[in-house]
């Protein structure tokens, strides 16, 4: 009797970013914070003071946290520590060879402070309104919306609900987790704006880029996968 071939060993079968019974949501997020950053960019187009919403919002601010609580949240929207734990999750994921991974935390992030940066900032050219005393006179400080250190800080806050979304843990700690990190990224945007760093508005602009961005980035991983893997061998 002729040996049969062994089988294929198979590979492991690696979840998505985004489970696709979780993919309308996240897509309807997507259009949310996309819709949501169109409209703030065209009403803020060359504004250089407060909505009604930033003042009351900062008001409130104002009224109800003090100085030592301002320096605690700002403090939660630091780049330097946005980038340590983008490049360590990076990192770990290289390590584990889960370039979809790497490209999440990497790509994502770096293309939502491109386009913040290079693109919106100079286009929408809303300034924060405050003034300083120059030996020249006076000069207006620089562009502001979306707003940098939000932008960063809602990036990494969504490649870390997406994995935690993807992770072996129950539905309960999994909602725990993504609330944890979306008021880590709600505080973050409270002491830029008590700070004097931001309007209100700003922050919402930069909470919205990050998430068009990583969640965008994780929908075009998971399409390019699915695509790879239901390719007819050659």
């Amino acid at each position: 009797m002729p040996l049969q071939p062994a089988p294929p060993v198979q590979q492991r079968i690696r979840r998505p970013l985004i489970a696709p019974a979780w993919r309308p949501v996240a897509f309807s997020v997507f259009l949310v914070a996309l819709v949501g950053l169109s409209t703030l960019s065209i009403g803020l187009h060359d504004k250089g003071t407060g909505t009604g919403f930033d003042n009351a919002t900062l008001r409130w601010l104002l009224a109800h946290t003090s100085t030592g609580v301002q320096q605690l949240l700002l403090g939660l929207s630091e780049p330097t520590l946005v980038l340590v734990l983008l490049a360590a999750i990076a990192l770990i994921a290289g390590l584990m060879r889960r370039w979809d991974v790497v490209a999440l935390a990497v790509v994502g992030p770096a293309v939502a402070l491109i386009l913040t940066e290079v693109v919106l900032k100079p286009i929408v050219h809303r300034l924060f309104g405050l003034r300083f005393e120059l030996s020249h006179g006076l000069a207006q400080a620089g562009p502001a919306f979306p707003s940098g250190h939000e932008t960063g800080l809602a990036s990494l806050t969504t490649v870390l609900i997406i994995l935690i979304g993807r992770a072996p843990l129950s539905r309960r700690v999994r909602i725990i987790g993504a609330t944890v990190l979306a008021l880590w990224a709600v505080a973050g945007a409270v002491g830029l704006v008590r700070s004097y760093y931001h309007y209100a508005t700003d922050t919402v602009g930069g909470a919205c880029v990050g998430v068009v961005c990583v969640v965008g980035v994780a929908l075009i991983l998971d399409a390019t996968q699915a695509k790879i893997k239901s390719a007819p061998p050659r």
